[in-house]
């Protein structure tokens, strides 16, 4: 059998496709479907929608501030060894006023995004459970709704930083479990290209509710341009490189456009 020379010649190499979506943070449900069409006329490939919305996020902040405040009344701290013998609260189901999604025939071209306000890398187990629990709750909401996508902010911390360790490695056991709450789902981790240092932002998350030891603050470090790179891996690699987990990430010289790499 002959061959050609064209039979011969290697291929170029695949190169990831990127898909431009829209977000804003500070939507509290989905977009109507008059709204949804006019950014599919701009070129927009896809939008996030929130799972939940202000109204499950002020239960949830209660249940939290209550169990700390009752912690502290008690002198006791929200670890296996120096807790009493109580059982921490559980983050009950949703009910209809705490979210806009509902099974529709268009929720499936939805891009859903998990609260941003969780802590999957807190350091207090408490804070870190209560955190799951709302992730699996949104993951299985979703997918009850008929979501096909869902985003999951990144992990706050990196790998040898500031316990980051530790953090990674509940952050991607999270995750784990949430590929197999939602086993109809893509997952995409909302990484940036690389940890940039905190310019006066602050994000109201769950660890916020909680007492900060004073001390002196930590000193400036230089920006390891690779720490983000390793923590995706490590995701993925705890998540076996499920073909169903994707990396995404805003684009910040465009304000509200999302892009992941597939």
């Amino acid at each position: 059998m002959s061959f050609g020379s064209d039979d011969l010649t290697m291929g170029e190499p695949q190169r990831p496709s990127f898909h431009i979506g829209n977000h804003d943070s500070s939507r509290d449900g989905p977009l109507s479907d008059l709204q949804y069409g006019h950014l599919l006329n701009q070129g927009i490939t896809f939008a996030t929608t929130p799972i939940t919305n202000g109204h499950f996020k002020a239960r949830v902040f209660q249940i939290v501030s209550d169990h700390l405040s009752l912690l502290e009344r008690n002198a006791e701290a929200s670890t296996s060894t120096k807790t009493a013998s109580r059982a921490d609260p559980i983050v009950t189901p949703l009910v209809p006023h705490e979210t806009g999604l509902f099974p529709s025939p268009a929720v499936s071209t939805y891009t859903a995004y998990v609260s941003p306000w969780i802590d999957l890398c807190s350091a207090n187990p408490f804070i870190a459970s209560i955190s799951r629990q709302v992730l699996n709750l949104e993951v299985n909401y979703a997918s009850f709704c008929g979501v096909r996508s869902i985003v999951i902010a990144g992990p706050g911390r990196d790998a040898s930083a500031d316990g980051g360790n530790q953090a990674l490695a509940q952050y991607s056991r999270a995750v784990q479990e949430a590929l197999t709450v939602g086993s109809s789902l893509t997952f995409l981790i909302h990484m940036p290209m690389y940890r940039e240092p905190a310019a006066g932002q602050t994000v109201e998350t769950l660890s916020s509710l909680q007492r900060q030891a004073s001390g002196a603050k930590p000193a400036a470090r230089e920006v390891d341009l690779f720490a983000a790179w390793s923590s995706w891996h490590h995701v993925r690699s705890t998540c076996k490189y499920n073909l169903r987990l994707f990396v995404g990430g805003f684009n910040t010289s465009i304000p509200d456009i999302y892009e992941y790499a597939g």
